[in-house]
């Protein structure tokens, strides 16, 4: 018999077999069947079967060594674990007491990283803290700024009603309402005098500066908004005024500012107030009503007569501050300034009479 295998083709001359199983098989064939497909398919199984064999073997290898390594393996883990071997004691060098890396994760030995990262970390944390508090600080102050504010308003306004008492005007405290330019609640109280349309607007500030531009603009917008005549801007402190302007000054022929008290520690004279309640009711009165017959003469005497009072009233209230007290003749001296002033103003309003 001769095999051989030439361009892809096997080639099987002179073959034959005595072997049982498959001469009973080829036997048992019809004579319709394909014998020679039949022998190619069989030779096929055969070799897929050896195959087969051959990867169950190698399986069968590599369980075997795997069983090896896994043995092997643990005898080495034993070892190496032994609590008297050498990696328990290069553990207990690095990591036990007293270890090297024990103390470089130590975060209370100076100059390991722990201790200087945790060192930063404080740093950090204290600086926001301190942001957090300076800040807290500074809503603090603004709250209490407006709280100062709105106190100081309510005083106001509660000292403008008891002047508008005896002359029938109306006073409406405006500061929590919008006017007429929508959004705007400028000016804090409006005065309506007696049973006429006439009125001025009072703006009550409590800053800490206030420059004479800022204050013409915001009076010329209270005045807009609230459709008043005149307008009146009192501050808290006089130093938050620009010195030019002083305690008491009228501009632009309908504007008067005036300041009821020194600094931010003094009581407020609210006389200043009265004053000038009624310089602004006399403003609106006399340039509003053509019938009266007012004499220049007098009405300049009394307001130079006004500042000067309230001239001498600063000085002596600077005296106050530099003698630590008040004498009873500094007090005897305030009074008889300010009952100067009343008499002026109501000089100038008897010299306003009515034209026949």
């Amino acid at each position: 018999m001769a095999i051989s295998v030439s361009d892809d083709v096997l080639q099987i001359d002179g073959f034959s077999t005595s072997e049982g199983d498959i001469v009973s098989y080829f036997a048992g064939l019809s004579d319709s069947e394909d014998k020679d497909r039949k022998l190619e398919t069989l030779l096929k199984l055969g070799i897929l079967a050896q195959d087969s064999a051959g990867t169950v073997i190698s399986t069968k290898y590599v369980e075997a060594a795997f069983d090896g390594l896994k043995q092997k393996m643990t005898q080495d883990v034993d070892r190496i674990l032994d609590p008297d071997g050498d990696f328990a004691r290069l553990l207990e060098k690095h990591f036990g007491e007293g270890g090297t890396v024990k103390e470089i994760l130590d975060p209370d030995r100076e100059n390991t990283p722990l201790y200087k990262l945790r060192a930063a970390l404080h740093a950090e944390i204290s600086e926001i803290k301190e942001a957090i508090a300076e800040q807290k600080g500074y809503s603090e102050a603004a709250k209490k700024g407006t709280q100062k504010g709105t106190e100081f308003e309510e005083r106001c306004i509660s000292h403008i009603c008891s002047v508008a008492e005896p002359y029938s005007d109306t006073v409406e405290s405006t500061g929590d309402t919008t006017g007429d330019l929508s959004t705007s609640k400028t000016g804090d109280s409006v005065v309506t005098i007696g049973d006429t349309e006439k009125k001025f607007v009072l703006e009550m500030k409590h800053h800490a500066k206030i420059s004479l531009p800022e204050i013409r603009r915001e009076l010329n917008k209270a005045l807009e908004n609230r459709r008043a005549d005149y307008g009146v801007l009192v501050s808290r402190n006089r130093d938050a005024l620009p010195k030019e302007v002083g305690w008491f000054n009228e501009y632009d022929g309908n504007k008067l500012v005036c300041a009821v008290s020194d600094t931010d520690d003094d009581e407020e004279n609210m006389w200043v107030l009265t004053t000038a309640y009624r310089w602004a009711r006399l403003r609106i009165t006399s340039d509003s009503d053509s019938a009266l017959d007012i004499d220049p003469d007098a009405i300049t005497k009394g307001i130079n007569e006004i500042k000067a009072s309230l001239r001498r009233m600063q000085s002596v209230t600077t005296q106050c501050k530099n003698i630590g007290k008040a004498t009873d003749k500094i007090e005897e001296m305030m009074k008889n300034e300010e009952k100067k002033i009343q008499d002026e103003i109501d000089n100038i309003l008897h010299s306003m009479k009515r034209a026949k």
